[in-house]
């Protein structure tokens, strides 16, 4: 029930098709619960009046949602702690169909829509399974060997005030050079 589940169940539920998303963790978006490491989002939260210019301004809020960002958090740049807020709201605020504490071992072998959980029971659709896996972090040793750590390993202490080597790219690393 990450950003993906959550949008695409808004589409299904709007046009009228079922759907059951299942949720390994106890809530919705459980990756906002650690990530971003420092908390703070680095895109953009402004409420706007012209609603053809939403969107331009508003980069965290649903399309087709009950409620909008702002309606959670008024920062220009919210939180993690924030999104991760505003996701289970949208989830409890839309009634989307979410069953916590289910964990996929896999999907069927033979094609059909089914996927079997870790307890061994099988769960299945009508037509389709959609699939979204969420973060899987890997063990990267070479970064360990050059004294380098993982984002998902990094704390803020260890930025501030020193010189940092960011290998890598995209909101992780802006993140991460911001603290200086």
């Amino acid at each position: 029930a990450g950003g993906s589940g959550i949008q695409t169940a808004l589409f299904l539920k709007k046009y009228g098709y079922s759907f059951l998303i299942l949720e390994k963790e106890d809530v919705a978006a459980p990756f906002w619960t650690k990530f971003p490491v420092f908390q703070e989002l680095i895109s953009v939260n402004k409420k706007v009046q012209n609603e053809t210019q939403r969107f331009r301004y508003d980069w965290h809020s649903f399309l087709d949602s009950p409620l909008a960002m702002w309606d959670v958090s008024q920062e220009y740049f919210p939180s993690g702690n924030d999104w991760h807020e505003y996701m289970n709201r949208v989830v409890e605020e839309a009634e989307l169909d979410v069953e916590y504490g289910m964990e996929v071992a896999s999907l069927a072998a033979n094609g059909s829509p089914c996927v079997t959980l870790m307890d061994g029971t099988m769960r299945c659709a009508k037509y389709r399974v959609f699939v979204g896996t969420g973060l899987k972090e890997r063990d990267e040793r070479y970064l360990r060997a050059i004294g380098g750590v993982r984002y998902s390993d990094m704390k803020k202490e260890m930025a501030v005030g020193k010189r940092v080597c960011i290998i890598g790219n995209g909101n992780a690393g802006y993140e991460v050079s911001y603290f200086r």
